[in-house]
């Protein structure tokens, strides 16, 4: 009798042991798929990430285009006034600027 219940016990440990290995073949399958899914997870986030950047720095550069074609069409708008000054009147602005900087 007490060979069966030592052979039962032996049976139930092996059961036991079994489920166990199973268990934890179950849990590295979990844990590697966790990881390949947070993997791609993380691959996908870094490309929004990239292509968020890309249009930022390019609506940056158009910004800054069209910036600098507009301060350059007032460069141009000033400069054309400019040349269309009489001698007369540059001569008048040359002498108050000279006498604001040359005393007396």
């Amino acid at each position: 009798m007490d060979t069966d219940i030592l052979g039962e016990v032996i049976k139930v440990e092996k059961e036991i042991q079994a489920n166990l290995e199973q268990e934890r073949v179950k849990a590295r399958e979990w844990l590697e798929k966790k990881k390949l899914e947070l993997q791609r997870e993380l691959e996908n986030a870094q490309q929004v990430i990239q292509e968020a950047r890309s249009e930022h720095l390019d609506a940056l550069q158009q910004e800054a285009e069209a910036a600098g074609a507009a301060t350059l069409k007032r460069a141009e708008q000033d400069a054309h006034r400019l040349t269309q000054l009489s001698d007369d009147t540059l001569m008048r602005i040359i002498e108050k600027h000279l006498r604001s900087i040359v005393p007396g």
